[in-house]
């Protein structure tokens, strides 16, 4: 009917909303860091369900009773382990409806349909039970899907397709975002580009071993949603894997090369110490829940290190005095503040 927008509520958390859904009633649930539920007309967002570590919810929808959710849920990894659960907003109880699934949405004609790896497919569905009735039937095969992104975080798992109340469907075909192919390459000093290897995925955050003959890198976009780090010789390219949780990012070489700092967003989410000879787990070096603490850089000598940590959710440069080897943020000081967010910083 017109008029000005208005602000439903405030929210803590920055970045885009992982899917809503509006009642009857006017209740609106929806999902970042977790499934909420807010008023309409506006007001403070309740907490429905909270996500546990490394777990995320997307695309929550009502159901027709006005009380139930049903809504994906993912770990860190794998899609293929996503599932559609359903939860009672009044009693919190909470049920799994659909394995290997993400993105369901109910029909009038009491079907449930959903993405289960670019396909889309329908079961019937009992709403008033609120479980599946039937065997599921597949419907379309290569329809968009928001998986292997070049950004694993930028992932839902949402299929780009509409169902509306007359039974009408319109879906984007393209499958998911292809695998990445790239390459490793160094360039000189003239601009002269000569190939070190070939990935599949993309390495990123690349960083030369203090002596100059290999290159540790996190590889993504490789068809799933793992992140993992890999070791390239120079000048010839062998690879060799360096993790396999999945969650590895952020690689940094110690002083004497000997071991890297990386970041882990695992069950147990820190930065960890790995030795490169092979002698043992990485060591969890600092905590960090709230995904504030990265290690960004060591100085040639090995007597200081520079963070990036999160300020009033913006990354702030610190920098700290590094101890017979050992981290200690504890004593880290911030490095010219600034109200805006600050990205890879490097000791010359």
């Amino acid at each position: 009917s017109g008029g000005p927008a208005i602000d439903v509520c405030d929210f803590p958390f920055a970045g885009r909303l992982e899917g809503a859904s509006w009642a009857e009633d006017g209740t609106i649930v929806f999902a970042r860091r977790g499934l909420w539920t807010v008023a309409a007309s506006g007001g403070k967002a309740e907490k429905l369900l909270e996500d546990p570590d490394g777990t995320n919810f997307y695309s929550p929808q009502i159901l027709p009773d006005g009380h139930t959710v049903m809504f994906t849920e993912v770990g860190p990894t794998k899609w293929e382990e996503a599932h559609v659960d359903a939860i009672d907003v009044k009693t919190k109880q909470r049920k799994m409806l659909l394995s290997n699934a993400a993105d369901a949405r109910y029909s009038a004609t009491g079907h449930v349909v959903f993405m289960r790896d670019t396909s889309l497919l329908g079961v019937a569905f009992d709403a008033a039970k609120v479980e599946v009735a039937g065997a599921t039937v597949p419907l379309l095969a290569g329809v968009m899907q928001s998986m292997n992104a070049p950004n694993s975080n930028e992932e839902t798992g949402m299929g780009q397709y509409g169902l509306s109340a007359s039974g009408t469907l319109v879906y984007v075909s393209g499958g998911r975002y292809p695998s990445h192919q790239d390459a490793l390459v160094r360039v000189d000093q003239k601009g002269t580009e000569t190939k070190i290897a070939e990935t599949k995925g993309s390495p990123v955050g690349n960083r030369v071993s203090p002596d100059g003959t290999r290159v540790v890198a996190e590889v993504t976009g490789d068809g799933s949603r793992a992140s993992d780090l890999w070791i390239y010789e120079l000048p010839g390219g062998s690879a060799s894997r360096l993790t396999s949780t999945g969650t590895a990012n952020w690689p940094v070489y110690a002083a004497d090369g000997k071991s890297v700092f990386l970041d882990d967003r695992g069950s147990k989410p820190g930065v960890y110490s790995l030795a490169l000879n092979g002698s043992g787990a990485a060591q969890r070096v600092i905590e960090s829940k709230d995904e504030s603490w990265l290690v960004a850089d060591i100085s040639v000598d090995g007597k200081w290190a520079t963070y990036l940590h999160s300020v009033g959710n913006v990354d702030q440069i610190f920098v700290g005095a590094v101890e017979s080897g050992k981290l200690d943020v504890a004593q880290a000081r911030a490095f010219a503040p600034s109200t805006f967010s600050q990205r890879g910083p490097r000791i010359s």
